[in-house]
Formats: C-alpha cells, sequence, structure tokens
C-alpha cells in the first residue's frame, strides 16, 4: 500500500512539474504546433484582431477599430523557440488611410492620401501562457496577457 501511495504522489508531482505553460493544460494529446494552426481572435484596446497562423508557418494578422473599419495588418513568418515556451514573429506591418504628422506648434494635420505605409518590424518574442486548443494566452514585455479564442469555422 506505501508503495503505491509514494507512486502516486511521485506521479503527481512529476505531471505538475512538467507542465509547459503557466496556465496550462497539465496534459496535451496534440502536438503544440497542431493545436496552434488556425484563425484565433481577440480584442486589445477596443480593437478587434484576428490571427492566422498556418501549418506552412505563414502569419497574418489583421486589426479592425469596428467591423468596416480596417486599422492595419502584419504579414509574415511565426515559429517557436527550441523550448516551444515563445512564440516568434516575424512581419511586415501595413496600413492603408489618412496619415497623420504633428506641426511645429504640435498641432495634429491629417495628410489624406490613403497610402500605404509599409514597415519591416523586428522580431516579436511572445510568451505563451496557456495553449490549448481553443485557448492562445500570450503577452510580450511590454504589454499585459492578451486572451485569443480559436474560432471554429476556420
Amino acid at each position: 500500500m506505501k508503495i503505491s501511495t509514494y507512486f502516486f504522489l511521485i506521479l503527481i508531482f512529476g505531471l505538475t512539474g512538467c507542465k509547459k505553460y503557466e496556465d496550462g493544460p497539465w496534459i496535451s494529446l496534440t502536438s503544440k504546433e497542431k493545436r496552434i494552426v488556425g484563425e484565433w481572435t481577440t480584442n486589445k484596446n477596443e480593437i478587434e484582431l484576428t490571427w492566422k497562423l498556418k501549418e506552412n508557418k505563414d502569419f497574418i494578422e489583421n486589426a479592425y477599430k469596428s467591423e468596416e473599419e480596417f486599422y492595419y495588418s502584419r504579414n509574415g513568418k511565426w515559429d517557436f523557440d527550441n523550448n516551444k515556451e515563445m512564440l516568434l514573429i516575424n512581419a511586415i506591418f501595413s496600413r492603408t488611410s489618412d496619415f497623420y504628422y504633428f506641426d511645429e506648434n504640435g498641432n495634429e494635420i491629417e495628410y489624406n492620401d490613403n497610402g500605404t505605409l509599409q514597415i519591416m518590424q523586428p522580431e516579436f518574442q511572445y510568451k505563451i501562457y496557456r495553449l490549448t486548443k481553443d485557448e492562445l494566452w500570450i503577452g510580450n514585455s511590454t504589454e499585459a496577457v492578451y486572451k485569443y479564442k480559436k474560432n471554429k469555422n476556420h
């Protein structure tokens, strides 16, 4: 009886110690690559973000202020770090809209050319706090944790 109790306690502590992400899951039969692939959405400062992470490592992010008002997009590649604890994003930021600048007095001036601004961004590194088939919780050094939900119909 004592041996089975000790074995059970060792098993419990072993599984708890092996948990990869701070907020779970404790155990999953699906690989991290399979779980992260898909379309994810969240709201961040009243902007709806949609991430598409594809099997071929393509990454697409679209941001909308409302259903009709496009805000920006990012297109590039995603990957994990060696420990699969960080999500790495290399992308080009694009925004098509009216642009603003400030004059010498600090007044905001609108520049109406509806041009496209594209910027190659440095690699973004997001710490993964939770990765299940339906939830992706990530954060980086300048942001809080953002909780994405997987879209079932994509």
